[in-house]
């Protein structure tokens, strides 16, 4: 039985869920990639000139430190809590949940990133004469999104579960 059906299994039994370990290091790659992709992000829309740089940006040494050094730590920390949950605990995990904690991962760091460096340290704002609003919604949208999907994925009954719920259905239509 994998991790994600015992995790029904119990939840099902009203018993309090837990998170794997394989999902907290599928979590914290996927945070690590998503504050990756936010960076590269950044420096596109710099290079567009989409964004304009606040006098701030230029000040933020702090920032940049957690920036460039966080997704790395996030990144091995992930790696080896997955090395140590699959080799200690022969964990499992269907492929579903593994993705779904990716993308809630990136999609969290994402919006993270986006919120605080724009709207919380001020470093950067919208071009002037750009739909600032239409533009707020789809950068911090986008994230949450992702978030939401990945949150999604995990949360999901297994395949068979749904196979047979759907089957049971169909023999009371009938």
């Amino acid at each position: 039985m994998s991790a994600a059906d015992q995790r029904e299994a119990r939840g099902r039994a009203g018993a309090r869920e837990q998170v794997s370990l394989l999902e907290i290091g599928t979590f914290l790659i996927g945070a690590a990639l998503g504050s990756f992709i936010y960076r590269l992000l950044v420096e596109i829309l710099l290079e567009l000139d989409v964004v304009l740089k606040e006098p701030a940006y230029d000040d933020a040494g702090a920032r940049d430190a957690v920036l460039q050094i966080g997704p790395w730590v996030a990144l091995l920390a992930g790696a080896g809590t997955l090395l140590w949950a699959v080799r200690r605990t022969h964990e499992h995990a269907s492929r579903r949940v593994i993705v779904g904690a990716a993308l809630l991962g990136a999609g969290i760091a994402c919006s993270v990133w986006g919120a605080v460096d724009m709207h919380g340290l001020g470093l950067y704002d919208w071009e002037p004469g750009s739909p600032a609003g239409l533009l707020d919604v789809v950068y911090h949208g986008a994230g949450v999104i992702v978030a939401i999907v990945g949150y999604a994925l995990m949360a999901a009954p297994p395949r068979a579960e749904r196979d047979a719920e759907i089957q049971r259905s169909r023999r009371r239509d009938t």
